[in-house]
């Protein structure tokens, strides 16, 4: 480790010195982490997780937010999280309060590898003021089996505003690829909330998702959340179903196509509202004129004076 003429052989002694995991190599490994070799520097990081030498806590939480090099911060990150020390999460803590995002973003990474006991600074990281920085938070949650442990609660008690509340910001962070797989495959409830928590993300990819449950669904309570989904998004690829909606049987999802449109006027479903103005449905009926009505277009206008008669 001392051998300065010989970068390999440095590299090599911290990586052995780490694989033996003897307590006497720990001062020269912590010694090493300012090493001016990088592949060192991580070795010797590597080493003292594999030793769990709480000694070594203060200088590695110093490399992970000063070293240029992302390698070397990914095996100072692992290495916190393996020695796994109740002070480390106090640290990271306030490193999420860094005036620099790449701080945080490193205070995240070290979270992570720290588990279920760190979920509760990786929450706080989902309010970031920094968007990678939520999306970091986001991803650890859902890699650590948080956002697993959320889902199971829901399915379990049902709706609680806290677990409602970290869901919503989970996604919102860009972390959705469990939210996604769960939902087409959960029912009742579950669904529900699911669907709710989905259109508040506000991620126009959940429209692939939400169409197909839409066609399929006979329950018409997770249909109005479905449509009300839908409508929070705004693609246009889901306007014809909605506009199909004002034909449904229920109240509560006529209501809910009614207010998916008025919000986001349908370009190009014109004719198609007119049509049904002459449905056999007066609810029907009803719901396309409230509809027509927001157009703002005067090609509607003799259409509307016929169904003055209605």
């Amino acid at each position: 480790l001392r051998n300065l003429e010989s970068d390999t052989r440095r590299m090599w002694a911290a990586d052995m010195l780490g694989r033996i995991a003897d307590a006497r190599a720990a001062t020269p490994l912590i010694d090493s982490l300012g090493d001016v070799n990088p592949e060192v520097r991580a070795k010797a990081a590597a080493g003292l997780g594999a030793m769990r030498d709480a000694r070594a806590v203060d200088r590695l939480l110093e490399l992970l937010l000063s070293d240029p090099i992302p390698f070397v911060r990914t095996r100072v990150a692992h290495a916190l999280g393996a020695i796994g020390h109740p002070r480390v999460i106090d640290h990271l803590v306030h490193g999420l309060g860094d005036a620099e995002w790449w701080v945080r973003i490193r205070a995240v990474e070290a979270l992570e590898q720290l588990g279920a006991p760190a979920a509760g600074a990786l929450l706080v990281a989902l309010e970031d003021e920094d968007s990678e920085v939520r999306r970091r938070a986001g991803m650890a949650l859902e890699r650590t089996g948080y956002v697993q442990g959320c889902l199971e609660t829901i399915e379990a008690e049902g709706f609680r505003a806290d677990v409602f509340k970290v869901l919503q910001l989970i996604g919102q962070s860009g972390a959705t690829e469990v939210l996604f797989e769960k939902l087409p495959t959960c029912s009742g409830k579950t669904q529900e909330l699911l669907v709710r928590i989905v259109g508040d993300i506000g991620n126009p990819a959940a429209v692939l998702i939400l169409l197909p449950l839409l066609s399929l669904s006979g329950d018409a309570r997770l249909r109005s959340r479905l449509v009300e989904a839908l409508g929070k998004l705004g693609c246009t690829e889901a306007t014809p179903q909605i506009v199909g909606c004002l034909k449904d049987p229920d109240e509560w999802v006529r209501s809910a196509a009614i207010a998916a449109l008025v919000a986001s006027p349908p370009a190009g479903e014109a004719d198609n509202l007119i049509r049904l103005l002459r449905d056999p449905q007066p609810p029907t009926r009803r719901a396309a004129c409230t509809v027509l009505a927001t157009l703002g277009d005067a090609g509607q206008f003799s259409a509307l004076l016929e169904a003055l008669s209605d």
